[in-house]
């Protein structure tokens, strides 16, 4: 009845279409047969002046739609609590653009001084098909949390509505580079207004407190931390940056930047701290009742549960306007919800004092077979526990100092000759700093280059001869690297868990990513670690590199882990 309710009287542009043309390139079956809605009113699309493209309006009589669960349930959670304002018509929601619309990004809301500027500068036409859907979602004056793969323009995206919108605005980066990045757009299309926020030596950031007293920008891009130190400056000053005035809040990597990787762990990260201060000194502030609530753009990329959108519930960021989530999956379908890129090949690759071999692990499970290995309570503090022995081992471990031992020197020799490229990404784990690793590396006569602003180019830079641009995974959230082919991780700790390999994986329009394993450091645990991070990825094929694999006590393998595997143990 609720639904019925919601809906009806509702036009082509209401919810229940938005929900089917957001969701169209996500292959699930998340909602009932008794959740279709039929006989949709004709919707008058407006025509593309530029490619005169349109939609037959008759397309759209008698339309089937799937509503999902998911918004569903946020809308009668709304109208439960009471909550009743006039920017939340949760009972009429109309989204204004047409996602399917491939029109260009001023027929999405987006200023046409940008658009312009994007099609001269950097000869972009048209919004990707995430790009169409938040923007669609966001220029209705709805919050967002849009799950979606690496690559997809999402931080471009934030960038352009809060640009474009009325108001200010402030965007979250996972990192300094991400904030260099967009930066570099800015330049690129010449905007001014927006300040860059990040933490970097003494001078720079009295420059960056210099331009905040000058003039309050309309946009704000910024890391948390940063924006905590600055606040934590002022305390005298609580309206200094004029956060009470923001309508618009853009988090990038939302998972990366509020979802703590260990669920014992109950301390705040910075960006849940800087969004609830905010919430809370608007509240405190603002008593014009007529006074725009915090709209909210989340992006999640990298984690495959609904973490995010439990937290979001949780803190009631969205109480005071309806967040529509778009690309969540249905419960339980692992697979299908992982991130990775399906066109990245994996190799992992152990090495000992006499020879290079391609690991070999038990063939690995597909489809809802997997649910019973990796969610089963045994197999959670298996988690635990293995997350435990990593750090121990790294901590012991004698040879940080020549941490590119003899073993993975050889493999990354045996590597390097087998992969057609010149150039690849090497991660390194990030309790060791990287120079440690380029004078390993020199040392051993490679030529190699540290990840930084000057260098995110380094793939498709003609002129460059390193061999190996170095990072750690915490530096690789919103950092784009056009050109990578190839990735090689030195040894687990390197890649610590499967967001990590999703992270990797996503870097890249086809990555090949290795694994290199020393065999002393290598037992049956890690094996196992390394079989449930494939699961939990999505991976379920590897590449042979080397061509022979190593040989292992497969019996005593299935035994050892046979309560953890459950019935469907291979």
């Amino acid at each position: 009845m609720f639904l019925n309710r919601a809906i009806r009287g509702t036009s082509i542009n209401g919810l229940g279409v938005c929900s089917r043309w957001i969701h169209q390139s996500f292959k699930r079956d998340a909602v009932s047969e008794s959740n279709v809605i039929s006989s949709v009113k004709k919707q008058h699309l407006k025509r593309n002046p530029k490619s005169n493209r349109s939609i037959k309006r008759n397309r759209y009589n008698d339309l089937k739609i799937r509503v999902e669960k998911d918004v569903i349930e946020s809308l009668e959670m709304n109208k439960k609590s009471g909550l009743r304002s006039p920017h939340d018509r949760y009972s009429r929601l109309k989204i204004k653009f047409d996602p399917r619309f491939e029109g260009s990004f001023k027929d999405f809301g987006v200023s046409t001084r940008l658009d312009r500027q994007l099609s001269e500068k950097l000869h972009i036409n048209q919004p990707t098909d995430t790009q169409r859907r938040i923007l669609s979602i966001l220029c209705s004056d709805l919050s967002v949390l849009a799950v979606s793969s690496q690559r997809s323009g999402n931080s471009t995206c934030l960038l352009l509505y809060a640009l474009s919108m009325k108001g200010r605005s402030l965007l979250l980066a996972p990192t300094t580079l991400a904030v260099l990045q967009l930066q570099k757009l800015c330049h690129s299309l010449e905007v001014e207004g927006v300040a860059f926020l990040y933490r970097s030596s003494e001078e720079e950031e009295l420059n960056q407190g210099k331009q905040l007293d000058l003039k309050t920008p309309k946009v704000i891009v910024a890391t948390p931390q940063r924006m905590l130190d600055l606040i934590s400056e002022k305390k005298s000053d609580p309206l200094f940056m004029n956060l009470h005035e923001l309508n618009f809040l853009g988090v990038d990597d939302a998972d990366m930047q509020l979802l703590n990787d260990n669920k014992k762990v109950v301390h705040e990260r910075p960006a849940q701290i800087l969004i609830n201060y905010i919430i809370k000194l608007k509240e405190t502030v603002t008593s014009n009742k007529n006074s725009q609530p915090l709209q909210f753009g989340f992006i999640e990329t990298l984690d495959i549960s609904n973490k995010l959108l439990n937290m979001i519930k949780e803190n009631k960021w969205n109480a005071s306007r309806t967040l529509l989530p778009i690309g969540l999956l249905a419960k339980g379908d692992v697979l299908a919800r992982a991130r990775i890129n399906q066109s990245a090949s994996l190799s992992i690759v152990i090495s000992d004092s006499k020879k290079v071999l391609d690991l070999k692990l038990p063939p690995l499970s597909s489809g809802m077979e997997v649910l019973s290995k990796i969610r089963s309570p045994i197999g959670r503090e298996f988690d635990e526990n293995a997350k435990k022995h990593l750090t121990s081992q790294l901590q012991n471990d004698k040879t940080l100092s020549q941490f590119i031992s003899a073993e993975v020197s050889d493999a990354l020799s045996a590597v390097s000759m087998k992969l057609k490229t010149k150039k690849s990404l090497l991660i390194c784990p990030d309790s060791i700093t990287v120079r440690t690793i380029m004078e390993q590396l020199t040392a051993l006569g490679y030529s190699s280059k540290q990840l930084s602003s000057s260098t995110t180019n380094f793939f498709n830079d003609e002129n460059e001869q390193s061999q190996f641009l170095i990072s750690t995974p915490s530096q690789l959230p919103g950092v784009n690297l056009e050109g990578l082919t190839s990735v090689i991780c030195l040894g687990l700790h390197a890649l610590k868990d499967s967001k990590t390999l999703v992270l990797i994986a996503g870097k890249s329009q086809s990555p090949h990513v290795t694994l290199i394993l020393s065999k002393s450091k290598t037992t049956m645990v890690e094996r196992f670690m390394i079989e449930r991070m494939l699961l939990k990825s999505g991976v379920a094929n590897l590449t042979p590199l080397i061509g022979e694999t190593d040989d292992y006590d497969e019996k005593a393998y299935q035994e050892l882990f046979s309560d953890i595997h459950g019935d469907n143990s291979s």
